[in-house]
């Protein structure tokens, strides 16, 4: 089950969050080889974000986990992929956004009242 979370700072200006959702969605999908049926996306506005001392120009933060494999390859990927999709939807400059990657144990994630182990 990859999640994908996304804080970004108040006033922000994001396209749409069902076409984000719906882009994120398939490039996680299609990257980590996954069933999108799987694949959750939650955007979080913060209440404040600052990067390298700039609280002014907007920034994001993103976490990537997944159940299984996040090989060097595949997050370069990921990141490649997820800064050029939110650069291009709001504008904001790659510099800014930070993605995490982590990667869970099967049993660690549950789901439908169990664990995927």
């Amino acid at each position: 089950m990859p999640l994908v979370k996304i804080q970004y700072p108040p006033g922000i200006d994001l396209d749409s969050f069902d076409e984000l959702s719906d882009q994120v969605s398939k490039e996680v999908s299609s990257i980590l080889n996954k069933s999108i049926d799987y694949v959750m996306v939650i955007f979080d506005k913060s209440n404040f974000q600052s990067f390298g001392g700039d609280s002014k120009a907007n920034s994001l933060y993103i976490e990537v986990k997944n159940v299984g494999e996040l090989s060097a390859d595949i997050t370069k990927k990921l990141s490649e992929s997820l800064s050029h999709l939110f650069s291009n939807m709001s504008d904001i400059d790659p510099k800014r956004i930070y993605i995490e990657f982590s990667r869970s144990e099967r049993y660690m994630w549950g789901w439908n009242g169990k664990t995927f182990a």
